[in-house]
């Protein structure tokens, strides 16, 4: 029989429990049920004595992806050829890097970028070529997208080559290696896409659902669309629907503003949000509507690692909105903990639904007791006048 933990509505057992220190990584179907620090999540372990204690764990979010340090460089070499502006940068020690950030003062340009690699400054090989960067500033509009990125390499030498009648002002460089995590994402399915047009067509409204609520943190729209673009965008989410006289009333909490645009991913991130419901509304101005031909939500995964007795059972239990975030020692001694852990995986789900303490009816909520209580006191006032009278007489 499974054991039952009365603070919390839900819980699940642990299985694959074998050695001291274990791992899990906590399913997105329970983000829903969580408190959104999630402050609610215990292991509890039942040993064989009868007792019944917490495991300590470690709670981490996996980042999806990291960006190293800037690599030390120098610029060694600024030179003009044929209506090409080159620049060289010399990486020293040579590591490996996938990223150039290039930083400009030059303003509204729209400019195609090569870019070579070289150990011995003779012989180049090309990493990108015809890559298009770009700077719009305007009453309207602020955007730029000056960022290199090529498969990984490692090379002594870097040559930037810039087609301008323009002298590229560069103010600095970061040369960049950023690599992914071990951990992909959270991907939620996503059951309905639904556009419109608004604001007499100026704009496009996108209505999405997922599956089940999710603890979300990226929204990536797939565009079907050839030309060039850049849109401005607003995201928000559904908080709550209250219904009146004249229907449905939906209630959304903006996200972020960002944009869409044809020169990078079109990766919408902002903090953490447990919901089902988005609404992204894209600016088309006097632009054609983007066909939006599909849209990934994604969030980041948690991971537990836990220290457990192998030899007991263990329960993961959640859905407490009054459970504060526990402390552990554990926290203090993460050098013990070994790198390689063999991943646990959770049980059925058993949803236990606090019930209101049914409360007795006060003794005057009772009328048989009132009047019972009323001819009592009647009774008193005659006996008490009768007496009075009596002491008179005398």
């Amino acid at each position: 029989m499974m054991a039952q933990f009365y603070d919390y509505e839900r819980q699940a057992k642990l299985l694959g429990v074998s050695e001291e220190y274990h791992e899990l990584v906590l399913p997105s179907t329970v983000y829903q049920y969580c408190e959104p620090r999630l402050s609610d999540l215990r292991v509890f372990e039942l040993r064989t004595s009868g007792d019944t204690i917490q495991a300590p764990y470690i709670l981490t979010e996996v980042k999806n992806a990291a960006a190293t340090p800037t690599r030390n460089f120098e610029q060694i070499n600024t030179v003009q050829q044929e209506g090409t502006h080159f620049v060289t940068l010399k990486l020293t020690p040579l590591e490996t890097i996938n990223q150039i950030d290039l930083k400009l003062s030059n303003r509204n340009f729209d400019w195609r970028v090569r870019l070579e690699g070289s150990n011995d400054q003779n012989e180049w090989f090309m990493l990108l070529d015809d890559y298009r960067i770009l700077n719009i500033e305007n009453n309207a509009t602020r955007y730029s997208f000056t960022q290199l990125n090529f498969e990984k390499a490692e090379y002594q030498y870097y040559r930037i080559g810039i087609s301008s009648d323009e002298q590229p002002q560069y103010t600095s460089f970061s040369l960049k290696n950023e690599e992914g995590t071990s951990l992909p994402k959270h991907d939620y399915e996503v059951v309905k896409i639904q556009s419109s047009l608004i604001r007499n067509g100026r704009s496009t409204q996108v209505d999405l659902a997922l599956a089940y609520p999710g603890r979300i943190d990226q929204l990536l729209p797939q565009v079907d669309f050839k030309q060039d673009y850049f849109r401005k965008v607003e995201l928000s989410y559904l908080v709550d629907s209250v219904e009146t006289e004249k229907g449905w009333f939906h209630n959304y909490r903006s996200l972020t503003t960002s944009h869409l645009s044809s020169l990078e991913a079109n990766i919408l991130s902002f903090p953490p949000v447990v919901a089902q419901h988005f609404r992204l509304v894209i600016v088309n101005g006097d632009n054609p509507p983007l066909p939006i031909s599909g849209i990934q939500a994604k969030g980041n995964q948690h991971l537990l690692k836990i220290r457990m007795d192998p030899k007991s059972e263990h329960y993961l239990a959640y859905s407490n909105p009054k459970a504060a975030a526990p402390k552990y020692d554990l926290i203090q001694f993460q050098n013990s903990i070994p790198d390689e852990l063999e991943t646990l995986t959770l049980g059925e789900e058993k949803y236990f639904p606090k019930t209101e303490k049914e409360e007795k009816p006060s003794l005057f909520e009772n009328q048989r007791w009132l009047w019972i209580i009323m001819g009592v006191i009647v009774l008193l006032l005659i006996y008490l006048s009768i007496k009075m009278l009596g002491s008179k007489a005398d």
